[in-house]
């Protein structure tokens, strides 16, 4: 019997268009660190398990869909892409109450500019594709998508469809966005 995985890897269907929509607001996406087998991200670069990726360099926009079982050393390694800026926006895909757990929470609140409640209101969860390439059922936990970069408005305009978006408490030029 093989052992259950936490990987859910993103779709990108009509009615969850979701890498279309990160497309849209980054314009290209450079880096996909945790990227299946199939790399079905449209980045220029991928990093499957088999490369670990947190021993890797990070580059260019990102989007991240980690492990939900620990997503905390992928943000880590994100925000210090950030901080020195050799990754200049990016978009993770994230469970919901990682916004508000402790190590990740901190994280988000100091570097995000804005967070898109998927579905919010809409009763819409994620059907993620498994490591077979099978679209699941819906997902049995909410999930954000939390934005990182100047660009904020573009992501609420983009994301704001699909789901509620808040800007986060980054301050931006000495003021909220």
């Amino acid at each position: 019997m093989t052992k259950p995985t936490d990987e859910n890897y993103t779709p990108n269907t009509k009615d969850q268009p979701i890498l279309d929509l990160v497309v849209e607001v980054l314009g290209v996406i450079d880096l996909d660190p945790c990227a299946n087998e199939a790399k079905t991200v449209p980045a220029k670069n991928h990093f499957t398990r088999d490369d670990d990726s947190l021993s890797c360099p990070w580059q260019g926009k990102t989007f991240l869909n980690p492990p939900y079982s620990k997503p905390l050393p992928f943000l880590k390694k994100l925000c210090i892409g950030l901080d020195l800026e050799l990754v200049p926006e990016a978009i993770a895909l994230l469970k919901s109450g990682t916004v508000h757990n402790k190590g990740t929470g901190a994280l988000i609140e100091q570097y995000a500019t804005a967070i898109c409640f998927w579905g919010a209101g809409k009763n819409r969860r994620i059907g993620f594709i498994n490591q077979h390439g099978e679209q699941k059922l819906a997902a049995d936990f909410d999930c954000v998508l939390v934005y990182f970069g100047l660009n904020y408005r573009r992501f609420r305009k983009v994301f704001k469809p699909f789901g509620h978006v808040v800007y986060g408490d980054r301050v931006i030029g000495g003021k909220h966005p």
